[in-house]
């Protein structure tokens, strides 16, 4: 069976069920170093999280390790902006995002 996903084991997406690289691995120590950044919320709530680079030319990538959205009762959407007005990039989604890979343009 063929599964898509990081297969290098010092990523911090790693995915041992990937059987195939896909280029998503995200390599601990490189410059500006991914956060790890856990996200609870209430039911309906609307709050948001932004995620910005050093510069406007830095492209923002979130990527789930785990993570699960109650379905048919909560939903994320990723916007390609500071508020809910910009484009989106991804969503509403719901459901299991581990390894989503969400990126800004």
């Amino acid at each position: 069976m063929f599964f898509a996903g990081c297969t290098s084991a010092t990523a911090l997406n790693y995915d041992v069920n990937a059987t195939a690289d896909d280029g998503s691995c995200i390599e601990p120590g490189c410059a500006d170093a991914p956060l790890n950044w856990a996200n609870c919320y209430d039911s309906g709530e609307t709050a948001g999280t932004l995620f910005v680079g050093n510069t406007p030319a830095d492209v923002a990538t979130l990527s789930f390790n785990a993570g699960t959205i109650e379905v048919d009762w909560d939903f994320i959407t990723f916007y390609d902006g500071s508020d809910n007005t910009a484009a989106v990039i991804a969503g509403p989604l719901e459901g299991d995002l581990t390894g989503l890979v969400v990126q800004s343009t």
